[in-house]
């Protein structure tokens, strides 16, 4: 897998909405921290917060914060054949809305592979990769609330 973009405690108005009628090109997984409303596959799901989705590229979607200001952390990424089939194994579904009750560890997560994205260290590809796959993992592992928008 390969990370183009990541963010962490992205902190939006109320106002803030995100409208990708084509996808968004690259798979997503986005985290959110609050109150959102989450349309997939024309259907509407409104979470409290803690709340993740991972977008597959071409899947039509839209989200909008739910009257409150919006935050989340994210990761935009590039996935071959061989990250398909990992994420497939840990039994991670594309455009599913999961709901758990921490964001702490996730959020954790995404703040390291933010900061180690953006250092010179030597083995910084490597270490992006490993504490991705760890993420997935640690997603995976949730106890989980599941709505399928498919």
């Amino acid at each position: 897998m390969e990370i183009t973009h990541c963010g962490f405690d992205m902190q939006h108005s109320s106002g803030f909405k995100v409208l990708r009628p084509t996808g968004l090109g690259e798979y997503l997984l986005l985290i959110m921290r609050s109150p959102v409303c989450v349309i997939v596959n024309e259907k509407t799901h409104y979470t409290k917060g803690h709340s993740v989705i991972l977008f597959h590229k071409d899947t039509p979607h839209f989200f909008a914060a739910d009257n409150k200001p919006y935050i989340n952390d994210w990761i935009q990424f590039q996935a071959d054949e061989a990250d398909l089939q990992f994420l497939s194994e840990i039994s991670l579904k594309f455009d599913s809305l999961i709901e758990y009750a921490d964001a702490y560890v996730l959020s954790r997560l995404v703040k390291q592979i933010c900061t180690e994205r953006g250092s010179n260290n030597k083995n910084a590809n490597k270490s992006v990769k490993l504490l991705l796959e760890l993420l997935f993992l640690k997603l995976s592992d949730l106890d989980v609330e599941e709505s399928t928008f498919s």
